[in-house]
């Protein structure tokens, strides 16, 4: 696809969160000419384990099903990005439906330098500065070490 425009990279991962970030940067900050790219970081789910007699084990029958709903609703939220999209900013979005290698923060911020993306958009959770601590915020990382700007669209209180 040719370079015209800046690329918006818009992170969604289905939450409110993420709709309230699509809403603000379709009123706020979109301009025409500028691209879209929705990026939906799908995270490898947890292999399931039961406790039998001889221990813990692998619920290796549960897991083939867990990780085809995992990726299946990734999918979804991109067409469901997608089409809000065409609906509302009239641009036809470049997907980036990405399997995380590494943490959330820092696939983001390898799917924005390895696009020339010119501005990444989050929601914030809106945890407070304890929970953030213990949980980590996906929102902190990537203002913390993207290359680029970053807009992060605050949580309602």
């Amino acid at each position: 696809m040719a370079s015209k425009g800046n690329l918006n990279l818009l992170c969604v991962d289905g939450s409110s969160h993420s709709d309230r970030a699509f809403e603000w940067y379709s009123s706020h900050y979109h301009r025409e000419g500028d691209r879209i790219g929705i990026c939906t970081i799908h995270e490898i789910p947890y292999v399931p384990m039961g406790l039998y007699e001889d221990g813990l084990m692998l619920s290796e029958a549960a897991y083939p099903q867990l990780l085809n709903d995992s990726v299946n609703k990734s999918k979804e939220i991109c067409e469901t990005f997608k089409q809000r999209c065409l609906d509302i900013a009239k641009v036809n979005p470049e997907i980036y439906c990405i399997t995380a290698e590494d943490s959330v923060g820092n696939t983001i911020c390898k799917v924005a330098k390895d696009n020339n993306a010119s501005t990444i958009i989050i929601g914030q959770r809106g945890l407070g500065a304890i929970r953030r601590t213990l949980l980590g915020s996906v929102s902190d990382y990537v203002v913390h070490h993207s290359h680029i700007p970053t807009i992060v669209v605050p949580a309602t209180q």
